[in-house]
């Protein structure tokens, strides 16, 4: 299996930086790993509720845009379903016993806004 991970900005902080590595840490017996970093969205400075939800959106958008096609979809939102570390590895495990190759994994849940036919069907809390 083939586990495709989308960021937005770049990965600046030592603490985001030692949970990227066990998060991949866990996920490597899964399958191959691949970071994406994509660039952020700025918010303008002042910006209203309107606009920060424009920029939301582009960001989903960019997201599903560099999501690799024919993969199977996650979103780790934190309003999405909780799940700990171990039924987290059961998504992982179960796309793959059903015959699914690969899985593309977003940390921003605006990747699955309404409007995106393309979007995961489930959010996931991410359980690191």
């Amino acid at each position: 299996m083939q586990i495709q991970i989308l960021c937005i900005g770049k990965i600046k902080d030592a603490y985001i930086s030692s949970g990227i590595a066990e998060f991949e840490k866990r996920l490597r017996p899964y399958g191959k790993i691949f970071i994406t970093e994509l660039a952020e969205v700025k918010i303008p400075e002042n910006a209203s509720v309107s606009e920060e939800l424009r920029v939301k959106e582009r960001e989903g958008e960019l997201i599903l845009a560099n999501a690799k096609e024919g993969f199977m979809k996650i979103a780790l939102d934190p309003n999405g379903i909780s799940l700990s570390s171990e039924e987290f590895a059961d998504v992982f495990r179960d796309a793959k016993l059903s015959g699914k190759t690969s899985a593309s994994s977003s940390a921003d849940p605006w990747a699955c806004h309404r409007n995106c036919s393309n979007r995961p069907k489930k959010n996931f809390l991410c359980p690191v």
